[in-house]
């Protein structure tokens, strides 16, 4: 018996940052306009880098 749905489906592949490549809670599919620490023209930042950045 299943304890929840998420054993049937496969892990959601998820953005990596730009600039030092870790992986974000960010699903690929996401269209950009609804996406956070997303910089137009460079892809997607982790929060991290995205107020290293613009702090």
């Amino acid at each position: 018996m299943k304890k929840d749905g998420k054993q049937d489906r496969g892990k959601k592949q998820c953005e990596r940052c730009v600039i030092c490549r870790r992986e974000t809670d960010v699903p690929a599919d996401l269209e950009i306009g609804l996406r956070r620490f997303y910089i137009e023209g460079a892809g997607q930042l982790c929060p991290a880098c995205y107020r290293e950045l613009y702090r």
